[in-house]
């Protein structure tokens, strides 16, 4: 299912509709949430992840959208 996940991300017009949820009953038989949380994990990129999990579920509950300032550059002493 990771193959057909991360091809619909790459179409620009569905990656924005698609959410992560856990809440299967049927897979629960087979794995822990945490178990699934991390294939899910491992077979995406931080990109691909924090879209379905971060940013998509925000858009959809119309909450404003995370804000990521880039990080300042450390100094050196």
């Amino acid at each position: 299912i990771l193959l057909l996940l991360k091809q619909t991300l790459s179409n620009q017009g569905l990656k924005n509709k698609v959410l992560y949820g856990s809440d299967f009953y049927v897979v629960r038989n087979h794995k822990s949430d945490k178990a699934i949380l991390a294939d899910m994990r491992a077979g995406l990129t931080e990109a691909e992840f924090d879209c379905i999990a971060r940013y998509n579920p925000r858009a959809y509950l119309n909450l404003k959208p995370i804000i990521v300032l880039p990080s300042k550059p450390k100094r050196s002493s």
